[in-house]
C-alpha cells in the first residue's frame, strides 16, 4: 500500500494536470466498484460519471468482450492480493460503441473503503495500431523473403553472402546452395567482376539498382541473371545489400532462338521478294477471288501500266474476250492445286493486244491455297520470229516459182539473187540475214537475225575465205560465192546457194553477184569510215572509253527512251581524290598510265551495268539506263569506290587511289542531259566536302551551299586580313590526380556582325578554298607564343594543335612548324600535332612521312577521332604516333551503352600495348571519367572540366591550380 492517502478532493485538484497529458483517473472502492470517475474519463470513454459509479470492474459495459475473461481473472487476483502487475493493457468499448486500446496503471492502493485503488488510464490506440503495423510489415517482409519465387541473397557490408532464402537453395544445379560465406564477387564471371564491384560501391551510397550479370553455376553452365539490389542500413550505417536475382537464361535463349528463327524467316522472305521483284518475267499474285494483290515491275512493263493501276483489279480486266473462258478454266485448275501453262492475249494500257505465255502456280499459306502466282512472258518477239520464218519459207516457194518462170528470166534472176543472198562474216562466224528488200549488214547476235549455215555451205564458204585466195568468184553447181575485200583485207563473202533444181550457176550469175559484193564492199567501207569518225568524236583517246560527247549522246538517247520504258536513268559522276598530287610527284606519264589502268578496270567491272566514260582529267562517269531503286545505286557506288581503292601496280610503283561520287537521277534531278550531268557533278563536290572516298545523292539544296561557300570564302579572306580570328583553349586533365597537363588550341571567328562563330561553320570552306593553310599557320604561331608564356609562368604545359588535310600536303609545313617553335621559344616536346584518322588514311605515305619528320624534330603527334575511320592496327603501328585520341561519339555512351564501353576498353588496351598515351574527348559526366580512369585512360578533356575558353580565362584557371575529381 502507498503511504500517501488520495481523496476525491486531491484528485479533483490534479485532474487538470492529467488532462493535458491525456490521462483519465478512475477510482475503485474496496469491492472493486467504481467510486470515482473523472471528467477526463468521461471524455475518454464517452460515458458519464453517474452511469459508471458503482459498476464492478468485470461487469463494466466498457470492457471489450474479448478481453473480459482476462480482466475478471486479474480482478480476482487483485482481491486476493496476488496481482503484482501494475500495468495492464486491454481494449475498452466507448459509449458510442467504438473500441479503443487503453493502458491501465495502478497509481495507488490505500486503506480507504471508498478509494481503495486509483488507476490512471491512457488511450494508446494509435501506438498499438502502429506496433501492429510494424509487426505485420515484418511478417510480410519475412514471408516475402522466405517464399519469394526468385532467389534472394543478403550480402554483408563487405560483400560476403550472409543469408539466402529457400528459393536460392532450390534452384537447378544448387546454384547458391554453398554460397553463404562466399564473396559474391567470386560468383560473377571474370569479365564482370569489376563492374559488379562498381555496383556494390554505388549501393554503399544508398542507390537502389537494377542490372544484369553473368555467372557460372556449379555445373559450369553460363547463366544470365537480372539483379535488383536494395541497400540495407542499421542506425544510419551501411549494413549490406538485399539482392533479388532472376534467372534470365531461359528467356534469353528463347529470345536468341526466336531471333534466329526470325532472321531465317526474314532472309527467306527477302529471297522470295527478290525473286518476285527482280524477276525479268512478269509475276503477279492473285487471290482466290481473282483479285490481283501484288505485281512486279516486269509485269507492269509488259502492259505499260503503273503497278498501282494493276493492284486491286481482277485479272480478267486485262484479257481479251476470246481467251476469258480459257483463263477461267486454267485458274480453277491452279486453285485446285495443279500448276499449268497456256497462251492467251491481253490488253496493254493503250488498248493494243499483247500475246502472253502464262504459267500458273498455286500459292500456299500453310496447307491452304490462298491464291495463284502467275508468271507472264511477252512472246511478241517470238511470234514475230516465227512470222519471219514463215515469210522466208514463202519467199523460197516464190523463188522456186520465179526460177521456173519462162517469160521473165532476167527478173527471175534478180529476184532470186536478192532473196537468196547471204553474207558470211569471217571474224564473227555468223550469217547475217539480208533477205529483206534492202540488203544490209547488221552485226547483231539476236537469234532472230542469225542463221547457221548448212555444214556443206559453210565448208564451201571457207574455200573462198581462206588466206591467199584471190578475188575471183567461186562457182559450183550447188553454190556461188564472191569475196568481199575491204581495205585490202578479206572481210567476207556474198554467197548464193542453189534453190532451183532446173538450172545451175553460170558466169553471168557470178558477175551479178559480184555487183552485189561491190555494193556491200562500198557499204562496209563507208560504215567503217563513219564508225572511225564517230569514234574520234565520241571516244577518249587515252582510255578508249566514250568521252564527254559520247557519254552525253548516249545519255540523251537513254533519257528519250526512259518514259516509254518507265525507267529511271542515273548518272554516277566520280572524280579521283588528290590526283593532282600524283601528277606533280610522280609525273604525268605515270598519271596517264594510272588513268588507263583505272579506265580498264572500271569498264571491265561495270560495262554490263551501264555506259562507262571518261569525262576529262581525273573525272569519270557511269550512266545506268535502268537505274532501279536508290538502294541499287548505293550498292553500285560502293562497288565503284571499292574498285578504285584496290591498289594499282604501274611500273614499279604501287599506287592507291580513292574516288568521290555524285549521283543524279532522271527525272527527279534533271530532265535534260546538261542538267543531269551538272547536278551529278555538284553532288560529287558535296561528297568530296564530306571527307572524300564516299558518295552523295544530288538534291536541290546543294546548289545553295555552293553559292554560300563562295560568299563565305570572300568573308574568310577579309577576316584574315582584319585579324578577326581568336584562339580558344580547352584544358586536358590528368585523370590520376586531376591536374591540368595540357591545352588544345581551337580557332573561333569573331565576326563583327554575327559574333563568335564555331569552327564547324567556316573550316570546311577554308579547307576547300585553301585558306586553311594561312589560317592554320596563324593558329600555330599564336598558340605557341601563348603557350610559351604560360610555360615560363606556370611550368610545363603541353599544347595540342590540329593539322588539316590541306596543311598535311603543304610543302612548307615542316619549315612553318619549326619556325613557330623558334619564334616562340616553346620546347618542341611540348607541342603535339593532331591529325584526324580520316586525313591520315587519305594519304598514308604522306602522313607517315610528316609524323617521322616531326619525331625527328622532337615534336609529338596524335591521331585524332580514332575509331571513326578505316585504319587498321598495322597502319597505326606504321604511323608511330605518340598519342591516341578517343572520339567523343564513343565516350558519350560510357555507363549507358555496352557497345561503346567495349570499344573504349579495346582502344585503350590497344593504345597501351603500342605504348601510346590516350586522351578521351567530350567527357561530360563523372561516370565517364571514372570508367576511363579505371580502364587505363590517362588523360581527358571535355565540358566536365571546362569548355574551350579564351586565353584570359585560361590564365586565371591556371593561376588557381585546380584539381578536378
Amino acid at each position: 500500500m502507498s503511504g500517501t492517502t488520495y481523496d476525491a478532493a486531491f484528485l479533483e485538484r490534479i485532474e487538470p494536470l492529467l488532462v493535458h497529458a491525456r490521462t483519465a483517473i478512475v477510482g475503485w472502492d474496496r469491492e472493486l466498484r467504481i467510486s470515482y470517475w473523472s471528467r477526463s474519463a468521461t471524455n475518454l470513454f464517452g460515458i458519464d460519471a453517474d452511469e459508471m459509479r458503482g459498476k464492478a470492474v468485470d461487469d463494466g459495459a466498457f470492457v471489450h468482450p474479448a478481453d473480459r475473461p482476462a480482466v475478471v481473472e486479474r480482478s480476482a487476483r487483485l482481491r486476493d492480493g496476488n496481482q503484482r502487475e501494475r500495468v495492464n493493457i486491454n481494449r475498452n468499448t466507448r459509449g458510442d460503441g467504438r473500441t479503443i486500446v487503453c493502458r491501465w496503471t495502478r497509481a495507488a492502493e490505500q486503506e480507504d473503503d471508498r478509494l481503495s485503488i486509483i488507476s490512471f488510464v491512457e488511450d494508446i490506440t494509435r501506438e498499438y495500431a502502429a506496433r501492429d503495423s510494424i509487426l505485420e510489415s515484418e511478417a510480410r517482409f519475412r514471408t516475402l523473403y522466405a517464399d519469394n519465387p526468385d532467389p534472394i541473397l543478403i550480402l554483408d557490408r563487405d560483400g560476403f553472402v550472409a543469408d539466402v532464402n529457400d528459393t536460392a537453395r532450390r534452384v537447378p544445379e544448387a546454384l547458391y546452395l554453398d554460397a553463404t560465406g562466399e564473396h559474391f564477387h567470386d560468383l560473377v564471371s571474370d569479365e564482370q567482376r569489376a563492374q559488379h564491384d562498381v555496383y556494390f560501391e554505388r549501393a554503399r551510397s544508398g542507390l537502389t539498382q537494377e542490372y544484369e550479370i553473368t555467372i557460372f553455376d556449379k555445373t559450369g553452365m553460363e547463366r544470365f541473371l537480372s539483379v535488383k539490389t536494395v541497400p540495407l542500413f542499421e542506425n544510419g550505417a551501411f549494413a549490406g545489400v538485399y539482392s533479388i536475382l532472376h534467372d534470365e537464361t531461359a528467356r534469353r535463349q528463347e529470345q536468341e532462338a526466336l531471333a534466329t528463327t526470325e532472321r531465317a524467316r526474314y532472309e527467306s522472305a527477302r529471297r522470295l521478294r527478290s525473286l518476285f521483284e527482280a524477276n525479268p518475267d512478269g509475276v503477279i499474285a492473285v487471290d482466290r477471288s481473282g483479285r490481283i494483290t501484288e505485281a512486279n515491275a516486269a509485269s507492269a512493263r509488259i502492259g505499260r501500266y503503273e503497278i498501282d493501276a494493276i493492284i486491286g483489279r481482277n485479272f480478267e480486266d486485262f484479257l481479251t474476250d476470246a481467251y476469258l473462258s480459257t483463263a477461267r478454266r486454267q485458274f480453277a485448275t491452279a486453285i485446285a492445286g495443279e500448276g499449268c501453262s497456256f497462251a492467251l492475249e491481253g490488253y496493254r494500257i493503250d488498248g493494243s493486244i499483247v500475246p502472253l505465255d502464262i504459267t500458273l502456280i498455286p500459292q500456299y499459306s500453310g496447307n491452304a491455297i490462298i491464291g495463284v502466282y502467275a508468271v507472264l512472258q511477252d512472246i511478241t518477239l517470238r511470234l514475230e520470229a516465227q512470222e519471219r520464218a514463215r515469210v522466208q519459207a514463202q519467199r523460197l516457194r516464190d523463188l522456186y516459182a520465179i526460177a521456173s518462170a519462162v517469160g521473165e528470166p532476167l527478173v527471175g534472176m534478180v529476184d532470186a539473187l536478192r532473196l537468196g543472198c547471204r553474207v558470211f562474216e569471217a571474224e564473227l562466224g555468223v550469217v547475217i540475214d539480208t533477205t529483206r528488200r534492202t540488203p544490209r549488214i547488221e552485226a547483231s547476235t539476236n537469234a532472230s537475225r542469225q542463221e547457221e549455215l548448212d555444214p556443206k555451205l559453210a565448208a564451201f564458204a571457207q574455200r573462198i575465205l581462206g588466206d591467199g585466195i584471190d578475188a575471183s568468184p567461186l562457182i559450183t553447181p550447188e553454190a556461188l560465192a564472191v569475196p568481199i575485200d575491204v581495205a585490202g583485207e578479206r572481210f567476207g563473202a556474198a554467197i548464193f546457194s542453189q534453190i532451183s533444181q532446173s538450172r545451175t550457176f553460170t558466169e553471168t550469175d557470178a558477175e551479178f553477184l559480184g555487183l552485189i559484193a561491190t555494193l556491200l564492199q562500198s557499204f562496209i567501207e563507208r560504215g567503217r569510215v563513219r564508225v572511225h569518225l564517230q569514234r574520234m568524236a565520241y571516244v577518249d583517246v587515252l582510255t578508249g572509253l566514250p568521252n564527254g560527247s559520247g557519254f552525253r549522246d548516249r545519255l540523251r538517247l537513254a533519257i528519250e527512251a526512259a518514259p516509254l520504258r518507265m525507267q529511271r536513268v542515273a548518272v554516277l559522276f566520280f572524280g579521283l581524290d588528290r590526283f593532282k598530287d600524283i601528277n606533280e610527284t610522280l609525273g604525268h606519264r605515270l598519271g596517264d598510265r594510272l588513268l588507263q589502268a583505272l579506265g580498264t578496270r572500271i569498264d571491265g567491272l561495270f560495262s554490263t551495268v551501264g555506259i562507262v566514260a571518261r569525262m576529262g582529267g581525273d573525272e569519270f562517269a557511269i550512266m545506268v539506263q535502268d537505274a532501279g531503286t536508290n538502294d541499287r545505286l548505293r550498292d553500285l557506288a560502293e562497288q565503284i569506290i571499292a574498285a578504285v581503292e584496290e591498289p594499282f601496280q604501274v611500273d614499279d610503283f604501287e599506287q592507291f587511289l580513292s574516288a568521290s561520287i555524285g549521283i543524279a537521277v532522271y527525272p527527279e534531278d534533271g530532265t535534260h542531259v546538261d542538267s543531269l550531268v551538272k547536278n551529278a557533278d555538284i553532288a560529287m563536290s558535296r561528297a568530296k566536302d564530306r571527307g572524300r572516298g564516299g558518295f552523295y545523292f544530288y538534291n536541290a539544296t546543294l546548289e545553295s551551299p555552293i553559292l554560300m561557300r563562295l560568299s563565305q570564302e570572300r568573308l574568310l579572306r577579309r577576316a584574315l586580313e582584319r585579324n578577326e580570328f581568336l584562339v580558344y583553349y580547352q584544358p586536358q586533365i590528368d585523370l590520376t590526380d586531376g591536374t591540368i597537363v595540357g591545352l588544345e588550341a581551337l580557332v573561333r571567328w569573331n565576326h563583327p556582325g554575327s559574333g563568335l562563330i564555331e569552327p564547324g561553320h567556316f573550316i570546311p570552306s577554308a579547307e576547300i578554298s585553301g585558306l586553311i593553310v594561312h589560317l592554320g599557320r596563324w593558329v600555330l604561331e599564336t598558340a605557341t607564343m601563348q603557350a610559351s608564356a604560360w610555360v615560363r609562368r606556370f611550368g610545363p604545359l603541353r599544347l595540342a594543335v590540329n593539322l588539316s588535310a590541306r596543311q598535311l600536303h603543304h610543302r612548307h609545313l615542316r619549315q612553318e612548324i619549326l619556325g613557330a617553335l623558334d619564334l616562340s621559344g616553346l620546347d618542341p616536346v611540348l607541342l603535339e600535332l593532331e591529325i584526324t584518322e580520316s586525313v591520315a588514311m587519305s594519304d598514308v605515305e604522306q602522313a607517315i612521312a610528316i609524323v617521322r619528320e616531326m619525331k625527328g624534330s622532337g615534336v609529338r603527334t596524335a591521331i585524332d577521332d580514332f575509331g571513326t575511320g578505316y585504319s587498321s592496327l598495322a597502319y597505326l603501328r606504321r604511323f608511330a604516333f605518340d598519342v591516341l585520341k578517343i572520339d567523343g561519339s564513343f565516350v558519350d555512351g560510357l555507363g549507358q551503352e555496352r557497345e561503346d564501353e567495349t570499344i573504349v576498353k579495346t582502344l585503350v588496351g590497344m593504345a597501351n600495348s603500342l605504348g601510346l598515351e590516350t586522351v578521351a574527348e567530350c567527357v561530360e559526366r563523372n561516370e565517364q571519367a571514372l570508367f576511363l580512369r579505371d580502364y587505363g585512360c590517362r588523360f581527358a578533356q571535355g565540358f566536365l572540366y571546362a569548355p574551350p575558353l579564351p586565353a584570359s580565362e585560361i590564365e586565371a584557371l591556371l593561376q588557381s591550380k585546380p584539381r578536378f575529381h
